[in-house]
């Protein structure tokens, strides 16, 4: 992966892997508390956490796609 990385085209394939993974994951667990959870205020409590925790994810994986140097790790 280091070397691979040398390529900008492979950080953004990386990049919007990540971006569709987030969103699928997280679209998946909003659609799972629909289903189950019946109480209206719990229920936007955690699609709030699940929102939150994505856009949280997505930060640490976009700040490590920009800024990862395979120098560091001794390639």
């Amino acid at each position: 992966v280091a070397t691979r990385w040398d390529n900008p085209l492979w950080r953004i394939w990386d990049w919007l892997l990540l971006t569709l993974a987030l969103v699928h994951g997280i679209n998946g667990l909003r659609v799972i508390t629909l289903d189950y959870v019946r109480k209206p205020k719990v229920r936007a409590a955690l699609n709030f956490t699940y929102y939150f925790l994505g856009v949280a994810l997505f930060i640490v994986g976009t700040i490590l796609v920009v800024t990862f140097d395979k120098a560091k790790w001794g390639q």
